[in-house]
């Protein structure tokens, strides 16, 4: 399992470590995630714990290669994405 995050979620949240969006990708922090309809390649909106415990948003899609992901957005957890993943 592999996450690829583009260089720009860094310089937008420099406080946010790629280990972290891992951790809430695809690691002990995942908590859910869900096909967005309507894009191509389809993209996954999707939350979980970084390594602070801190909730994270995160947008990507899956990668060429089983278990890999390219994510292009992660920040802290939003009401909207909150209400978009159906978490109370």
């Amino acid at each position: 399992m592999h996450v690829t995050v583009l260089p720009r979620v860094f310089e937008r949240h420099p406080h946010i470590t790629h280990e972290d969006i891992e951790n809430a990708v695809m690691g002990m922090g995942y908590i859910c995630s869900q096909a967005r309809i309507g894009t191509e390649p389809t993209a996954y909106v999707g939350a979980g714990f970084d390594l602070h415990g801190r909730q994270l948003q995160w947008i990507g899609v899956r990668g060429q290669v089983p278990g890999t992901w390219l994510v292009f957005h992660a920040m802290e957890l939003t009401e909207k994405v909150r209400r978009e993943l159906g978490m109370k």
